[in-house]
Protein backbone atom coordinates (compact mmCIF):
# COMPACT_ATOMS: atom_id res chain seq x y z
CA UNK A 1 0.00 0.00 0.00
CA UNK A 2 1.25 3.30 -1.07
CA UNK A 3 0.97 6.41 1.71
CA UNK A 4 -0.16 9.22 0.74
CA UNK A 5 0.14 12.96 2.03
CA UNK A 6 -1.18 16.40 1.65
CA UNK A 7 1.31 18.30 -0.10
CA UNK A 8 1.93 21.79 -1.44
CA UNK A 9 -0.96 24.18 -2.28
CA UNK A 10 -5.30 22.82 -2.29
CA UNK A 11 -5.76 19.21 -2.11
CA UNK A 12 -3.49 17.60 -3.66
CA UNK A 13 -2.86 13.96 -2.78
CA UNK A 14 0.71 12.58 -3.62
CA UNK A 15 2.38 9.69 -3.14
CA UNK A 16 5.25 9.73 0.11
CA UNK A 17 7.88 8.98 -2.34
CA UNK A 18 7.29 11.60 -4.18
CA UNK A 19 10.02 14.66 -4.13
CA UNK A 20 9.01 18.18 -3.11
CA UNK A 21 10.20 19.20 -6.61
CA UNK A 22 7.91 16.82 -8.26
CA UNK A 23 5.29 17.92 -6.00
CA UNK A 24 5.59 21.45 -6.97
CA UNK A 25 5.69 20.55 -10.63
CA UNK A 26 2.55 19.06 -10.35
CA UNK A 27 0.81 22.41 -8.32
CA UNK A 28 2.18 24.15 -11.27
CA UNK A 29 0.37 22.49 -13.56
CA UNK A 30 -2.59 22.07 -11.72
CA UNK A 31 -2.63 25.81 -11.26
CA UNK A 32 -2.08 26.83 -14.79
CA UNK A 33 -4.74 24.12 -15.51
CA UNK A 34 -6.78 26.32 -13.30
CA UNK A 35 -5.89 29.61 -14.97
CA UNK A 36 -6.67 28.89 -18.10
CA UNK A 37 -9.90 27.42 -17.16
CA UNK A 38 -10.49 31.13 -15.31
CA UNK A 39 -9.35 32.81 -18.69
CA UNK A 40 -11.25 30.81 -21.21
CA UNK A 41 -14.48 31.49 -18.58
CA UNK A 42 -13.84 35.21 -19.12
CA UNK A 43 -13.12 35.21 -22.83
CA UNK A 44 -16.33 32.68 -23.03
CA UNK A 45 -18.71 35.13 -20.89
CA UNK A 46 -17.48 38.25 -22.89
CA UNK A 47 -18.12 36.74 -26.16
CA UNK A 48 -21.31 35.59 -24.93
CA UNK A 49 -21.81 39.49 -23.75
CA UNK A 50 -20.73 40.56 -26.72
CA UNK A 51 -22.78 39.01 -29.36
CA UNK A 52 -26.10 39.20 -27.65
CA UNK A 53 -25.29 43.14 -27.54
CA UNK A 54 -24.74 42.50 -31.55
CA UNK A 55 -28.30 40.94 -32.04
CA UNK A 56 -30.06 43.25 -29.90
CA UNK A 57 -29.33 45.95 -31.79
CA UNK A 58 -31.06 44.21 -34.36
CA UNK A 59 -33.98 42.73 -32.52
CA UNK A 60 -34.85 45.91 -30.91
CA UNK A 61 -37.87 47.18 -32.83
CA UNK A 62 -39.85 44.00 -31.92
CA UNK A 63 -41.42 44.55 -28.33
CA UNK A 64 -41.57 40.81 -26.50
CA UNK A 65 -37.86 39.74 -27.45
CA UNK A 66 -36.60 42.70 -26.29
CA UNK A 67 -37.73 41.93 -22.37
CA UNK A 68 -35.92 38.34 -23.18
CA UNK A 69 -32.97 39.64 -24.68
CA UNK A 70 -32.49 42.13 -21.48
CA UNK A 71 -32.56 39.23 -18.74
CA UNK A 72 -29.99 36.95 -21.05
CA UNK A 73 -27.68 40.26 -21.70
CA UNK A 74 -27.97 41.25 -17.47
CA UNK A 75 -27.02 37.15 -17.34
CA UNK A 76 -24.36 37.31 -19.14
CA UNK A 77 -22.92 40.35 -17.81
CA UNK A 78 -23.01 39.03 -14.47
CA UNK A 79 -21.38 35.94 -15.89
CA UNK A 80 -18.81 38.21 -17.05
CA UNK A 81 -18.33 40.11 -13.69
CA UNK A 82 -17.99 36.82 -12.17
CA UNK A 83 -14.92 35.93 -14.23
CA UNK A 84 -13.62 39.09 -14.32
CA UNK A 85 -13.76 38.73 -10.33
CA UNK A 86 -12.57 35.49 -10.25
CA UNK A 87 -9.80 36.49 -12.16
CA UNK A 88 -8.70 39.26 -10.54
CA UNK A 89 -8.93 37.49 -7.26
CA UNK A 90 -5.99 34.59 -9.13
CA UNK A 91 -3.96 37.32 -9.77
CA UNK A 92 -3.71 38.88 -6.19
CA UNK A 93 -3.88 35.57 -4.84
CA UNK A 94 -0.63 34.67 -7.36
CA UNK A 95 0.71 37.97 -6.36
CA UNK A 96 -0.06 37.59 -2.43
CA UNK A 97 2.39 34.07 -2.78
CA UNK A 98 5.61 35.90 -4.54
CA UNK A 99 5.40 38.13 -1.71
CA UNK A 100 5.45 36.50 1.03
CA UNK A 101 7.74 33.89 -0.59
CA UNK A 102 10.22 36.09 -2.79
CA UNK A 103 10.02 39.24 -0.61
CA UNK A 104 13.49 40.01 -2.28
CA UNK A 105 12.81 40.36 -5.52
CA UNK A 106 9.45 42.06 -4.70
CA UNK A 107 11.04 44.78 -3.13
CA UNK A 108 13.62 44.67 -6.01
CA UNK A 109 10.51 45.54 -8.23
CA UNK A 110 9.56 47.72 -6.15
CA UNK A 111 12.80 50.36 -5.87
CA UNK A 112 13.30 49.67 -9.45
CA UNK A 113 10.13 51.30 -9.87
CA UNK A 114 10.46 54.19 -6.98
CA UNK A 115 14.06 54.99 -9.68
CA UNK A 116 11.85 55.61 -12.90
CA UNK A 117 9.65 57.47 -10.89
CA UNK A 118 12.17 59.40 -9.42
CA UNK A 119 14.05 60.28 -12.83
CA UNK A 120 11.07 60.74 -14.57
CA UNK A 121 9.99 63.65 -11.96
CA UNK A 122 13.59 64.94 -12.18
CA UNK A 123 13.17 65.47 -15.77
CA UNK A 124 10.23 66.95 -15.20
CA UNK A 125 12.03 69.73 -12.52
CA UNK A 126 14.44 69.97 -15.14
CA UNK A 127 11.76 71.23 -17.95
CA UNK A 128 10.31 73.33 -15.31
CA UNK A 129 13.65 74.99 -14.37
CA UNK A 130 13.93 75.66 -18.57
CA UNK A 131 9.82 76.87 -18.46
CA UNK A 132 10.55 79.74 -15.42
CA UNK A 133 13.80 80.80 -16.92
CA UNK A 134 12.52 81.34 -20.10
CA UNK A 135 9.60 83.20 -18.71
CA UNK A 136 11.90 84.90 -16.35
CA UNK A 137 13.88 86.10 -19.39
CA UNK A 138 10.45 87.47 -21.11
CA UNK A 139 9.44 89.45 -17.74
CA UNK A 140 12.96 91.03 -17.78
CA UNK A 141 12.57 92.07 -21.12
CA UNK A 142 9.08 93.30 -20.66
CA UNK A 143 10.47 95.40 -17.72
CA UNK A 144 13.52 96.73 -19.42
CA UNK A 145 11.01 97.92 -22.44
CA UNK A 146 8.51 99.58 -19.84
CA UNK A 147 11.64 101.31 -18.33
CA UNK A 148 12.62 102.46 -21.00
CA UNK A 149 9.88 103.70 -22.20
CA UNK A 150 8.72 105.55 -19.09
CA UNK A 151 12.34 106.93 -19.32
CA UNK A 152 11.51 108.37 -22.60
CA UNK A 153 8.13 109.81 -21.29
CA UNK A 154 9.87 111.38 -17.97
CA UNK A 155 13.10 113.06 -20.06
CA UNK A 156 11.91 115.32 -23.05
CA UNK A 157 13.09 114.98 -25.74
CA UNK A 158 14.68 118.03 -27.12
CA UNK A 159 13.88 118.25 -30.88
CA UNK A 160 15.22 120.67 -33.38
CA UNK A 161 12.37 123.05 -34.17
CA UNK A 162 13.02 125.19 -37.39
CA UNK A 163 11.16 128.28 -36.18
CA UNK A 164 11.14 130.91 -39.32
CA UNK A 165 11.06 133.95 -36.88
CA UNK A 166 14.14 133.13 -34.66
CA UNK A 167 17.12 134.63 -35.54
CA UNK A 168 19.61 131.93 -34.19
CA UNK A 169 23.03 133.19 -35.81
CA UNK A 170 24.91 130.33 -34.37
CA UNK A 171 23.62 128.07 -36.76
CA UNK A 172 24.75 129.05 -39.75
Amino acid sequence: MIKTTLRGEGRIWLPLFWSTQKAWELVKFKMAAHKEDLVSTLESSLQACVSLLLVTDNVEKEGDKTNINKSGIETSITKFLDASKAVEADFLKKQMYSRVHHPREVTQDEVDKMRAELVQKEELLARTKEKVASWANVLQDLETKQTSLQLVDIIPQRTASIDPYSFDTSRK
